[in-house]
């Protein structure tokens, strides 16, 4: 599977917009969720486990 460039343009505009606006967080400063960022720009995501499914995407953001 490769990258999903539409997924690393999400994550990419969340990165560019804690960078200018000086937040460290999963929500941005309009309380917007990874999920919410994602369906905004109408990318999906649903994983299936077989006996249940997940919908959305999530983050993980690390600072050092």
């Amino acid at each position: 599977m490769g990258q999903d460039w539409q997924l690393a343009d999400i994550a990419r505009a969340h990165s560019q917009d804690m960078l200018l606006n000086d937040f460290f967080k999963h929500e941005n400063l309009s309380g917007q969720t990874a999920v919410y960022r994602g369906n905004d720009v109408g990318y999906t995501c649903v994983k299936n486990f077989g006996d249940f499914f997940t919908e959305g995407i999530s983050e993980n953001i690390f600072q050092g």
